[in-house]
């Protein structure tokens, strides 16, 4: 995707967007309500033609070849549609021969067994419970085995066990080759499978990076026993530290260096300078932290 832009009347919902992601990941798409998040994932889908710019998956231009396109993709937007009146079995045999699929049936007992569907493939779509419409939503999707799936707030409404076998579904598809981009509100969840983050804010992309190496930084907590002040002058003068917060003698702060001979001069730096440092500690990087910060920054 380059210099995607995408206007609705009276508001530029996406703002100049580059960005690619690594085929076999899965990327969670994270930012504020407003921030573009569905708007992006429907330009991706081809639902949607932005104002300027373009997308292309696997080298197809969405644009202009949306046909080639949706062969190469599954979209599972937020609110979906069901046949009420068709079963789980009879749901995936139309998807698959909207396809064209070769195989259909073998095809349809794949994707039951593959999203733990077979034990309700004779039971009618509106008989199904929340967690159950989601994995068929999902099977659906993926019925002619594309190699990229877009999923908008899948686990909205789920109880904590089907938004664990939703995890253990999507590592399942990442690991047999699909790229996945989910969006998602529920940051803790998306930190146990994803693998990049991709952050939006106000149409504009903040941040496109692997987990736990945004900007190559790392989190510090160094503490001093007294003048913390002193301290926390002498870090901002410290190139490549940046301070988050200093209260009750410690100072928290990312530093750019984070291989052992950086941490080792800068520590040694501190107590050289006179600082009484008692604590001198990594703090671990998650999914919401790198969020936060880099939202606010």
């Amino acid at each position: 995707m380059q210099h995607l832009i995408f206007d609705y009347p009276g508001h530029r919902a996406l703002d100049d967007v580059s960005f690619s992601i690594a085929a076999g990941s899965i990327t969670a798409l994270v930012g504020p309500n407003g921030a573009g998040k569905t708007t992006l994932l429907r330009c991706i889908a081809g639902l949607q033609c932005g104002t300027s710019g373009f997308v292309r998956i696997d080298q197809v231009d969405v644009a202009d070849s949306p046909r080639d396109a949706h062969a190469l993709l599954g979209f599972l937007s937020d609110f979906f549609g069901r046949y009420e009146t068709l079963t789980v079995r009879q749901s995936l045999a139309y998807f698959g021969a909207s396809y064209r699929i070769d195989q259909l049936q073998q095809r349809v007992a794949e994707t039951l067994s593959l999203c733990r569907l077979t034990e309700q493939a004779d039971t009618l779509a509106s008989d199904l419970s929340r967690g159950y419409r989601q994995r068929l939503g999902i099977a659906q999707a993926i019925m002619h085995q594309p190699p990229v799936l877009l999923l908008d707030e899948p686990a909205s409404g789920l109880d904590p066990e089907a938004r664990a076998e939703l995890a253990e579904l999507l590592v399942t598809l990442k690991d047999n080759g699909t790229t996945v981009v989910v969006s998602s509100h529920i940051l803790v969840e998306l930190e146990a499978y994803s693998t990049h983050m991709l952050v939006l804010r106000d149409g504009r992309l903040v941040e496109m990076s692997p987990l736990g190496s945004v900007d190559n930084r790392i989190n510090l907590a160094i503490g001093v026993t007294s003048n913390v002040e002193a301290l926390r002058q002498s870090l901002s003068a410290t190139p490549g530290f940046t301070i988050v917060e200093a209260d009750d003698g410690v100072v928290i702060g990312e530093y750019d260096r984070a291989d052992p001979a950086s941490l080792a001069q800068l520590n040694q730096q501190l107590i050289n300078d006179g600082h009484s440092v008692y604590r001198f500690t990594e703090i671990e990087n998650n999914l919401q932290e790198q969020y936060l910060r880099l939202v606010t920054r």
